[in-house]
């Protein structure tokens, strides 16, 4: 699926791949990071590099499968992927995700494992819908939809992977479900040159 949101590009598409189809090894790892509960998120990054581990082959392959898509289908570029960072988010029941954005990267990966309770949401640009951008004026709207809203809630389920822009602002609501929900994910840079043809700057990475 894929979502035009303010004219920013999202997709969210179910890999029919949850916490119960991992493998024992795969799960017990998992299991030994969310096994300490607190009131707050917890992000384990081991080094921004989580994916890396053996165990987790299966579910990198998947993250990078919806990260070419996103690069040839809605980039349209032939510049190589590069991952940046990855991690795991564990929520407890209680605690959420607060707003952040991605800083240094062109675009993020989120797989969620296993969700009984909570969304993501995305904010607009600058807070400003599509009808917003030089100016605010308030609007009376019937109904809300993907233009018109200065934020989006997006439904999420187990074996749900959602990418989107780094520069996005996101957060998601909190888990009420006793179960941890965990989510994977992965920042995306793109190497090679980058310049436009009317240009003299260019970026080589």
């Amino acid at each position: 699926m894929n979502i035009n949101l303010w004219g920013v590009p999202i997709t969210k598409e179910n890999c029919n791949y949850t916490f119960s189809d991992f493998d024992k090894d795969t799960q017990e790892y998992i299991n030994d990071y969310s096994s300490v509960e607190t009131d707050t998120v917890n992000v384990v990054v081991n080094k921004g590099a989580f994916l890396e581990d053996d165990r987790l082959k299966k579910i990198k392959e998947i993250i990078q499968t919806h990260a070419y898509y996103y690069r040839d289908n809605i980039m349209a570029c032939t510049n190589e992927l590069e991952i940046q960072s990855s991690w795991l988010t564990v929520n407890h029941k209680g605690s959420q995700h607060p707003p952040h954005i991605h800083n240094h990267t062109i675009f993020s990966v989120c797989y969620y494992p296993r969700v009984q309770s909570g969304n993501l949401v995305l904010i607009a640009p600058d807070g400003k819908n599509s009808f917003q951008h030089d100016y605010k004026f308030g609007f009376q709207y019937t109904h809300w939809n993907e233009w018109n809203s200065n934020d989006w809630t997006i439904p999420v389920v187990s074996g749900d992977v959602i990418v989107f822009p780094g520069y996005l602002t996101h957060f998601s609501t909190p888990n009420e479900h006793d179960s941890p929900r965990l989510m994977i994910g992965a920042n995306y840079w793109l190497t090679g040159k980058m310049q436009f043809i009317d240009e003299l700057d260019r970026i080589s990475a």
